[in-house]
Order: C-alpha cells, then sequence, then structure tokens
C-alpha cells in the first residue's frame, strides 16, 4: 500500500522544491497539481500553470513515515539548499511522538484519488472550455428554452453573454445569464 503525504514549503518554491526531494530521496514519488490560468500582463493574455495548493507538494511513499523520517528529509533538503525551503510534512505532531505514536498521519487515499483523477497524468487541470464569440449556443431554461443565437460578446466577470437571436423574422441583440445556454 502507498501512503500520500502533504508538504509544506514556500509558497512559489514548489518546484524548486520537488526537484531538490526528487534528487535526494529517489524512494518518494513527487505530485504537484497544477492547474491551468489565463493571466494578463503588460495588455497579454497568457497561458500559465500555477499549483492549486500554493506552498504545498505531495510525495508518495511505500511505507508509513515515522516522526524521525520526516524530520531528516526536512533537514536534508533545508541543508541542501537555501532557495528549497520546506516547512514541515503536514500531520507530523511531537505532541503524538510524545504519546508513543511515531507515525506522520497521512493524506487520506480518497482525498488523493479525487485530486489525481483531476489532474490526470500532466498533473494539471486544464482551462474550462467557455463558449467563445462566434459559436452558436442553444438557450436550455426559460421562456426562450430552444432557441439557438450567437454569441457576440462575452463578459465573464459578470457571467453575461450578449447574443443575437432570430425572432419573428428579426435579429435582436440581447443580454443573457451564461448559465441558461449550453
Amino acid at each position: 500500500m502507498a501512503y500520500w503525504y502533504a508538504i509544506q514549503c514556500v509558497s512559489g518554491k514548489e518546484e524548486p522544491v520537488r526537484k531538490k526531494l526528487s534528487a535526494q530521496f529517489d524512494k518518494y514519488e513527487t505530485y504537484l497539481p497544477k492547474r491551468e490560468m489565463v493571466i494578463r500582463r503588460a495588455g497579454n493574455l497568457l497561458n500559465e500553470s500555477k499549483p492549486i495548493f500554493p506552498g504545498y507538494l505531495f510525495i508518495k511513499s511505500a511505507s508509513k513515515l515515522i516522526y524521525q523520517e520526516a524530520m531528516s528529509l526536512v533537514k536534508k533538503v533545508n541543508d541542501f539548499s537555501a532557495t528549497a525551503t520546506i516547512y514541515k510534512v503536514i500531520g507530523m505532531n511531537r505532541e503524538s511522538e510524545i504519546l508513543g505514536s511515531h507515525e506522520v498521519t497521512p493524506v487520506s487515499q480518497s482525498e488523493m484519488d479525487i485530486l489525481l483523477q483531476l489532474t490526470g497524468e500532466t498533473e494539471t487541470v486544464s482551462i474550462s472550455e467557455y463558449c467563445k464569440i462566434g459559436d452558436k449556443v442553444s438557450i436550455i431554461r426559460g421562456p426562450l428554452k430552444g432557441l439557438e443565437a450567437l454569441v457576440i460578446k462575452i463578459n465573464v466577470r459578470k457571467k453575461r453573454l450578449k447574443l443575437l437571436l432570430t425572432m419573428c423574422g428579426q435579429e435582436q441583440l440581447i443580454d443573457f445569464p451564461a448559465e441558461l445556454v449550453s
């Protein structure tokens, strides 16, 4: 059985921490779930991948981690590189070591299954498909249900569409909620 652990590190340094972990510990598989985003920089739209959980990444171990092993992992990575700083392995409680439980609490397999399914083999959640200007859409609810229209303008922030709809032989431009079309 495999066990997943969340590692807290400096936000924005997830990739360097991942590389240091992979270089020093071949017995751990690393996982850094990301999401694709459209970012506006200097007036340009750019596609970027950012971590879903900034400041965190996951490792997979064939056996349960004990407190001393987790402390050693943190110390080795931090000593090896000043730029890749790990704060802690989530679930390592000093109190539990004192009480006799030396194991670090793993992330539940059901939670990891959801993440792994969501990101797939690429470890990245792609951008959701949204209708584009020029697409033909169908109205799915309301008094205009069943009619087709052409998307003229999209306001993503307000979740509104400008639709060109032909009614009674005339083209009408209407403002419409995005959730009412497919």
